[in-house]
């Protein structure tokens, strides 16, 4: 017979849980890595919002877990910092789905991992094209002008800036 058996139930709806959110963080990885290759500043900054937003949701699952964890660590005299599977080991009829489901989110933060890794490097990689372009360029000590035409432009000679217009 199973001891504790609300305490294997609770970890087994968190792991559910962070499965959920780490799924739906790895198909927004995905949206940002489609922002990133069509240069969509809006749409990527809405994604890395929602990001966050589920971070945040992930991290307060994470602390329920370890929570749970410490609670059957201590109910089972396990000893402190048990791994799943020896707490699983105890859990009679829920110990296959609880490894599962651990076997599931090591994955799932693996993929998660490497796609934000991906973003990442991308990301870098366009703002130091954009840093090399602006210095290539002598943007950093440009300034935009109203040409005597009245168009916009970069500061030359017998040109007003746009600060100076009046």
């Amino acid at each position: 017979m199973q001891r504790c058996p609300n305490l294997f139930s609770s970890l087994k709806e968190i792991l559910v849980q962070q499965n959920d959110v780490t799924e739906k963080l790895f198909r927004l990885g995905e949206k940002q890595l489609n922002c990133i290759r069509h240069g969509d500043l809006e749409a990527l900054n809405l994604t890395v919002n929602e990001q966050e937003q589920l971070a945040r949701e992930l991290d307060r699952l994470e602390q329920q877990r370890l929570k749970v964890q410490r609670q059957l660590e201590q109910a089972l005299d396990l000893g402190r910092d048990c791994s799943l599977s020896q707490i699983a080991a105890q859990a009679g009829e829920l110990q296959s789905e609880l490894l599962e489901l651990g076997r599931i989110l090591r994955s799932s933060y693996t993929k998660l991992r490497d796609i934000n890794r991906l973003n990442h490097l991308l990301i870098k990689d366009c703002l130091g094209f954009l840093a090399e372009a602006t210095t290539r360029l002598n943007l950093n000590e440009a300034r935009m002008v109203y040409t005597s035409s009245g168009e916009v432009a970069y500061e030359t000679k017998g040109s007003i800036g746009i600060n100076e217009l009046r």
